[in-house]
């Protein structure tokens, strides 16, 4: 399974924590909230903006999702899924994109809300529970979760390895699948 993976091939660390850097900065930095900011123009222009943002999105989200899928044929649990169990893995599959856009639209609500009504309050509500739903509640367990899965001294600090839930954290429900639940804890 993943766990076995991750454990005896030092690659396949250095493959699994990119994925999930790669899934948490892609996603909030092409996104026309961080962008915007950024590039002067004037609003036909911001429209291209974000048009090649959610251009930037999809191509990243569908190089992740190939990165994932690559990942979990390298292993035998991973290979059952992909091949003895096609419904599964589509959902697990499904799960991944829908996750990647979950963030990616919450970011773009606040970004429309703000340019829409920019002295309003609802793009402030919706920073502020972005900030805490995603930041404090996604992005620091899945970084804390990469931290303590790849340095065993963590575990001092009291943060344990748990894999499946670094996977579910980082939206890598694919990787989620391929996890022995005798691994659940490793």
């Amino acid at each position: 399974d993943f766990v076995e993976l991750w454990m005896s091939r030092r690659w396949s660390r250095l493959y699994a924590s990119f994925l999930v850097m790669a899934f948490w900065v892609a996603t909030i930095i092409i996104n026309p909230f961080v962008i915007d900011p950024l590039i002067p123009g004037t609003r036909a222009e911001k429209a291209v903006l974000v048009e090649s943002c959610f251009l930037g999105f999809v191509i990243v989200t569908v190089v992740l999702l190939w990165l994932e899928i690559r990942l979990i044929l390298c292993c035998e649990k991973g290979r059952k899924l992909r091949y003895k169990r096609p419904i599964i893995f589509c959902l697990a599959l499904g799960l991944s994109c829908l996750e990647k856009y979950d963030i990616y639209g919450d970011l773009n609500f606040v970004y429309v809300t703000q340019r829409e009504q920019p002295d309003g309050w609802i793009w402030k509500v919706g920073l502020v529970t972005f900030i805490l739903g995603v930041g404090l509640i996604q992005i620091l367990p899945s970084l804390l979760l990469l931290l303590a899965c790849n340095f065993p001294c963590a575990a001092q600090l009291g943060i344990q390895p748990d894999f499946v839930l670094l996977c579910r954290f980082s939206g890598l429900h694919l990787l989620m699948e391929s996890i022995n639940p005798t691994h659940v804890a490793a």
